[in-house]
């Protein structure tokens, strides 16, 4: 990745979200994605912890258009339009139902 990934709302700048085992990226790209969750998964794997590929999604909350499924490290990566994040319904383009 060139830049640093996330969003700010100022003056803070939030780069992912953690909850117990759940985890969300915010990345400018697909290929930000991949990198992204690539090297996550190799950090995570010097702790005997692995990625559950099958249940790895990627979503654009944004305006852009939905990005096609994505390889990383030779796992299928899909792409969603509606995704539940902590019991949170997430829609793209982003909307929430709650």
């Amino acid at each position: 990745m060139t830049t640093r990934p996330g969003t700010a709302v100022v003056p803070h700048s939030f780069t992912n979200l953690v909850y117990a085992d759940d985890t969300t990226f915010l990345v400018d790209s697909p290929s930000d994605a991949s990198s992204c969750l690539s090297s996550f998964n190799e950090t995570a794997s010097v702790f005997r912890l692995h990625t559950s590929w099958p249940k790895t999604k990627i979503q654009n909350v944004g305006s852009s258009p939905e990005p096609r499924g994505i390889t990383v490290d030779g796992n299928p990566v899909d792409a969603v339009s509606n995704f539940v994040y902590l019991g949170l319904p997430i829609e793209s383009p982003y909307t929430t139902s709650y």
